[in-house]
């Protein structure tokens, strides 16, 4: 199989490379380097309110644009604000 691996899923897909023989190749994005433990968390990700959206497991009217914006570091597209709506918690 070929893993691409998205923030946490790019962690997942280091752990099977190194772990599942079936694993053939590996993209990762959006994945820093960290080691265990909350100190290494801290200096990978840079606080911010918005952090707390990625665990909101419903959106309201206001999450969706400010959690795409903060991902995008910019005004976010509404397409992309429309599939934010859309996720599941």
């Amino acid at each position: 199989v070929h893993v691409f691996g998205w923030s946490l899923g790019g962690h997942v897909a280091l752990e099977m490379a190194a772990t599942d023989r079936r694993v053939r190749s590996v993209i990762v994005t959006g994945t820093p380097p960290v080691t265990p433990g909350p100190d290494a968390i801290e200096r990978a990700f840079s606080a911010d309110p918005s952090m707390a959206l990625a665990g909101k497991e419903v959106f309201d009217e206001a999450d969706a644009p400010a959690y795409v914006a903060a991902m995008l570091g910019r005004e976010p597209p509404a397409d992309l604000v429309r599939c934010a709506r859309r996720t599941e918690g």
